[in-house]
C-alpha cells in the first residue's frame, strides 16, 4: 500500500513538472537584449498593457530599468493624464514620489529597477482605469 502511495506521489510529480516544462516553452521571450531596441518596443506597444509586458519580459533587474519604465509610463499616461481633475492628478503624482522614494535608501541598481517597475504600474492601473470608465478597456 505504501509503495502505491510512493509510486502515485511520484507520477503527479512527473506530470505536474511536465506541464510545467511544456508552460515554460509557451513563454515568450525577450527578442532583443539591446536596451534602445527594447525601449523602442515599449514604445511602439498599441496598448498600455502591452508596453507592461514588454517591459516584464525584457527587464534587465538595474538601474537599466529606469530608461524602460519611464518609457511605459509615457505610453500608459497618454490614456489618461489629461484627463485627471486636479485632486486626481495629485493623488497620481504623490503615488508616483512614493515610487521613487520607496526605495531612496536601499544600495544597489536592483532597488532602482524595483522603483520602474513600481512607477509603471501605477501608470498601469490609472491608465486601466480611465479606460474602463470611458468603455475603452485595452
Amino acid at each position: 500500500m505504501l509503495n502505491g502511495a510512493l509510486l502515485t506521489i511520484t507520477a503527479l510529480t512527473v506530470l505536474i513538472s511536465m506541464a510545467a516544462a511544456k508552460d515554460q516553452k509557451k513563454k515568450e521571450e525577450c527578442p532583443t537584449l539591446n536596451l534602445g531596441e527594447i525601449e523602442d518596443l515599449v514604445r511602439k506597444s498599441p496598448t498600455c498593457r502591452r508596453s507592461v509586458a514588454v517591459f516584464e519580459l525584457c527587464e534587465v533587474g538595474t538601474s537599466g530599468d529606469l530608461r524602460l519604465g519611464a518609457a511605459v509610463t509615457e505610453k500608459c499616461e497618454a490614456d489618461f493624464l489629461g484627463k485627471l481633475s486636479a485632486a486626481q492628478r495629485r493623488a497620481y503624482d504623490g503615488e508616483q514620489k512614493r515610487c521613487a522614494h520607496k526605495y531612496q535608501d536601499k544600495d544597489g541598481t536592483m532597488y532602482r529597477s524595483f522603483e520602474a517597475f513600481c512607477g509603471a504600474y501605477v501608470a498601469r492601473d490609472y491608465s486601466a482605469r480611465f479606460l474602463k470608465s470611458s468603455g475603452r478597456a485595452k
